[in-house]
């Protein structure tokens, strides 16, 4: 049995199946891909535990309106490297790491997009630069609570509805809990995303190896890439937003969960510590700060977050700003991303053509944008410069 009936019911962060006692709930994945818990009416003894740490449904999490806003910049230029902005949780991380506690974050193991912790600095860059996939939390919450318990400290990072949900597990707050939520658009499913992979092996003739949302080697851009084996040989190919279909449907909201059409989280007030992005808008805002590496919007929500401010400042370069202007340029801090109409279109395609399916439909109707991404590729930079010179 399905715990809700209805996919936009539940956001997936999994706080039913930490906190189920019997083991009776497990995720699994709907027609569409997008995880829902499903329950085992043979363990199940309805005590209603699953129902009552709901957050999306409950409302018990506290939200509130940040106290302080700044633009961020990891001083460390190889955080800053591995970040998809400004390097913010790399900083907050080191703090944590330095107090012997352990920190939990998203990351991509063997193109398994999962929760993990980390304990040393070594391995801070597994959890760094984004995800645009729902990441997979198993008994994530658990093993923080056990953390907790044994009064270690605990950094953990993820959507807002993944740190609503360890809250409303938890059920009471912890001194040394540091949460930090992100920015985030929608969430769409690891099923889809695993598809996609698929059919980009089938192109390059090649084993992924890796696959990152977020480059950098062209600057502080929408720009992926990934890492794929080919007779022996790792080869590194740029994945450029108008050419991949999975990246610009999440990019135009076309294939999140239907639960982030709706979800409570994208606002004004915030349920984590401290909330951090891309400082969208930067230029607008604060042209004088240089953003060609990165620049991280970094609201602080709370006391608990103020004090930590005062320990990573030595990590990160701060200057105050104005969560007022910030958000103008950040959607999500103040509503949830629009349904798009074509988004049924695309699941549907993709449930009974699969990846090739979509493909060729994005292929067929971004026909003309494609073509001009092509052409503006094979303009030498140098013209590109004498252009926009011209123009100014």
């Amino acid at each position: 049995m399905i715990l809700f009936d209805k996919e936009e019911n539940c956001c997936g962060c999994a706080a039913c199946l930490n906190i189920c006692p019997q083991k009776a709930i497990k995720m699994t994945a709907n027609s569409d891909g997008y995880v829902m818990p499903e329950i085992d009416q043979n363990l199940c003894v309805e005590c209603g535990a699953c129902k009552r740490v709901c957050d999306f449904q409950n409302n018990t999490v506290e939200q509130q309106m940040p106290k302080a806003a700044y633009v961020a910049i990891n001083k460390n230029k190889q955080v800053l490297k591995n970040s998809a902005s400004g390097g913010v949780f790399g900083a907050v991380a080191e703090v944590v790491l330095d107090k012997g506690g352990k920190v939990f974050g998203c990351a991509n193991i063997n193109m398994d997009i999962q929760h993990i912790s980390i304990s040393d600095k070594s391995s801070i860059e597994k959890l760094q630069g984004s995800k645009y996939v729902q990441s997979d939390i198993n008994l994530c919450y658990r093993e923080v609570k056990k953390e907790l318990i044994n009064d270690n400290w605990v950094l953990f990072t993820g959507t807002p509805c993944q740190v609503a949900g360890l809250k409303s597990y938890l059920g009471k707050e912890f001194d040394k809990l540091i949460t930090i939520d992100l920015i985030c658009h929608g969430t769409p499913s690891r099923v889809f995303f695993d598809d996609y992979i698929n059919y980009l092996e089938s192109k390059v003739k090649g084993k992924i190896q890796d696959f990152k949302f977020r480059d950098k080697s062209e600057g502080w851009r929408l720009l992926g890439k990934i890492v794929y084996l080919k007779k022996g040989k790792a080869i590194e190919k740029t994945i450029y937003p108008s050419t991949s279909y999975y990246y610009d449907y999440f990019l135009k909201g076309d294939i999140y969960r239907e639960s982030c059409y709706k979800c409570k989280y994208a606002c004004n007030e915030r349920v984590g510590d401290f909330t951090i992005g891309d400082y969208w808008g930067i230029k607008k805002v604060h042209p004088d700060i240089k953003s060609k590496e990165g620049v991280s919007l970094f609201l602080v929500n709370n006391k608990k977050g103020e004090k930590i401010v005062e320990q990573i400042q030595k990590y990160l370069d701060l200057t105050t700003s104005d969560f007022n202007f910030a958000k103008q340029y950040n959607t999500q801090l103040r509503k949830p991303t629009q349904k798009s109409q074509t988004r049924e279109q695309i699941l549907n395609i993709w449930r009974n053509e699969g990846s090739e399916g979509v493909a060729r439909y994005y292929s067929k109707t971004n026909r003309k944008k494609v073509m001009l991404f092509y052409t503006k590729r094979m303009i030498p930079q140098s013209l590109k410069d004498t252009l926009k010179k011209l123009r100014k």
